[in-house]
């Protein structure tokens, strides 16, 4: 699980590996297993950074990449609280791609239903009259937004201590 040269969703879902051993504290959680957990942590985002940020720079391959860097964005931002994931331009694309009902989507003009798109095996259509939300992308963009809030409450706390 730590090979590198992983891009896209195999290396979020490596991260999700290390962020589930930290968690759950899976193997006999010494120290140095903990300090190398990080250290893997850390690597796995900043190279995940890096492929967001090469992501933002084009113009998106449909709504298949926006359900890429919300898991990007969710993963280190959301969950780890990297801050530099949790940028003003980054939100903007997030919540312009927000469906009238509220949620999200990976099905738009240029990807149809029978286009051949595969869903995630766990993936399901939310019962959402009609608009097409699917419940992985749904979730990554509201874990994105949660990191958002977090960022901002935590800067209004330190603006009203301040006062």
């Amino acid at each position: 699980m730590e090979a590198d040269g992983y891009k896209g969703y195999e290396v979020t879902h490596q991260l999700l590996y290390f962020i589930l051993i930290d968690r759950l504290r899976c193997f006999s959680y010494d120290r140095i297993r903990h300090q190398r957990n990080d250290y893997v942590i850390k690597g796995l985002c900043s190279n995940i950074f890096q492929q967001a940020s090469d992501l933002s720079k084009t113009e998106f391959n449909g709504r298949i990449d926006h359900d890429l860097f919300m898991e990007q964005i969710a993963f280190c931002g959301g969950l780890l609280g990297y801050k530099e994931f949790l940028r003003s331009d980054w939100l903007n694309y997030i919540l312009s791609w927000q469906l009238d009902s509220g949620c999200f989507s990976v099905i738009n003009s240029k990807l149809s239903e029978n286009s051949g798109y595969r869903r995630k095996r766990m993936d399901v259509k939310l019962a959402d009259g009609g608009y097409g939300c699917f419940g992985h992308c749904t979730a990554v963009a509201v874990i994105s937004l949660g990191g958002y809030l977090r960022e901002t409450v935590a800067t209004m706390k330190t603006c009203i201590e301040w006062n």
